[in-house]
């Protein structure tokens, strides 16, 4: 029914709400007819409804924002070069978070218990504690003191209580593993 779209038309350059026994009255239709044109326009996506039964109230639907704001990121990704990569903050760019961990609360022998302890730490310096600790596992030493360091270049280990016979086998970054270099900073 065309003309019952063009009165549609005409009323929402009139008033922003519609009603189905507007539309009806002004298209000269009955009341089901006029809904089922404005249903289909809600179907379509051109209108929304607020309401329900004879109260329901059709308005113009407003433009999709976030398409407009993914059309505006495709257009300026082309204009504007992007930086080759994001370079992290320097801790010295902002405070410097700091993160305490017990070695002994997850044990320090076997690749898992270094990944638990380690699940989800951020920071700038992270302080191991070794307190309690007589045993350390190669498996343990590879994950924290190579994966994981590699995995956080700007993220400062500081090891604390660890025995000397201990500490000879951790790793110091650009020496081969076994060698010394990480010392208690206390």
């Amino acid at each position: 029914m065309p003309a019952v779209r063009a009165v549609i038309d005409a009323l929402l350059t009139e008033s922003k709400t519609l009603t189905t026994k507007t539309v009806a009255d002004r298209a000269g239709v009955s009341r089901q007819a006029a809904q089922k044109q404005l249903k289909a326009l809600v179907a379509k996506g051109e209108l929304t409804v607020h309401g329900k039964a004879r109260a329901a109230k059709y308005t113009k639907k407003g433009p999709d924002l976030w398409a407009k704001v993914n059309e505006l990121s495709v257009a300026l990704a082309g204009l504007v070069e992007a930086p080759a990569a994001a370079a992290p903050l320097h801790a010295q760019a902002r405070m410097a978070r700091t993160t305490r961990v017990e070695v002994a609360s997850a044990g320090s022998y076997y690749r898992l218990s270094a990944r638990l302890l380690l699940d989800e730490v951020d920071c700038d310096v992270l302080t191991l504690d070794f307190n309690g600790v007589e045993e350390l596992g190669d498996e343990f030493i590879e994950e924290v003191f190579e994966k994981w360091a590699n995995a956080h270049p700007f993220t400062k280990l500081e090891v604390l209580n660890l025995p000397e016979a201990l500490l000879a086998r951790i790793p110091t970054p650009g020496r081969p593993s076994g060698s010394t270099g990480y010392s208690d900073p206390l």
